[in-house]
């Protein structure tokens, strides 16, 4: 197995984005439509779920964001406080709870029931991540989660996001209830978990995760942020919102 820092310099690129639209689409969506099987199966120490899309690229090539995991192997240190926002089942918060150490700590955000699970599973022995059942945004309370079917569970938002795909593909979701916390709010009720970074992979939701994060955003020694830009058809102007956003800061 290739080391993160060494495929990024191999491929020069995160490897994984010509993967959105390659055959494995095709695949996992009549996977998906045909039976809606889940099944779950270990890679390494982590339990993953197929056909879930994350884990089909996580099987194939031992990683996912590789990118991100070279950012962090850069910017964290052992003691820092992360805040993995859409933790999934628990990839880069695995990755990053081993750079922050046990003196250090890894909050991990998962608000869809069955993926939630899955994540608490692997955390489970590991006494420096924290698994959070919420979902983060700029309310604190109940909001609707956007559920679509686990092979595209990836999609994942909260009603009222515009989503990537959805449309395009017409994939079936439904809607459920879930609870959600500001980031804001959730560092007064837990002031020792203030984050030097921020993880942000929430289907459009970033921008009003970031409102809600106000307060952290505007101290002194704001959070580095990881996030997901670029603007397509069903974006609606997300990312320039993100970015005017965080340069008003």
């Amino acid at each position: 197995r290739k080391g993160v820092s060494q495929l990024h310099e191999l491929t020069g690129k995160p490897f994984y984005y010509p993967l959105l639209h390659h055959p494995l689409d095709t695949a996992v969506a009549a996977i998906a439509r045909i039976g809606k099987l889940e099944i779950s199966q270990q890679v390494g120490h982590l339990d993953v779920s197929w056909p879930d899309y994350i884990s089909i690229i996580y099987k194939l090539f031992d990683t996912w964001k590789p990118d991100v995991h070279c950012f962090l192997a850069n910017i964290l240190k052992q003691g820092d406080c992360v805040f993995d926002i859409g933790a999934h089942v628990g990839i880069i918060t695995d990755f990053a709870r081993e750079l922050v150490g046990n003196n250090g700590s890894v909050v991990a955000f998962e608000p869809t029931a069955s993926v939630c699970k899955i994540l608490l599973r692997n955390m489970q022995f590991y006494q420096n991540v924290i698994v959070e059942p919420l979902a983060v945004t700029q309310i604190d309370g109940k909001v609707k989660l956007q559920e679509f079917d686990p092979a595209f569970r990836v999609l994942n938002t909260l009603v009222g996001n515009a989503v990537r795909h959805s449309k395009a593909n017409n994939l079936a979701y439904k809607e459920v209830t879930v609870l959600a916390v500001s980031l804001d709010s959730y560092v007064m009720q837990h002031p020792d978990r203030m984050p030097q970074v921020l993880i942000m992979d929430i289907e459009n939701g970033e921008h009003e995760a970031l409102l809600g994060a106000e307060g952290i955003l505007s101290g002194d020694k704001p959070p580095a942020i990881i996030m997901e830009i670029g603007d397509g058809k069903y974006n609606m102007g997300h990312t320039r919102r993100c970015l005017d956003y965080l340069v008003e800061r």
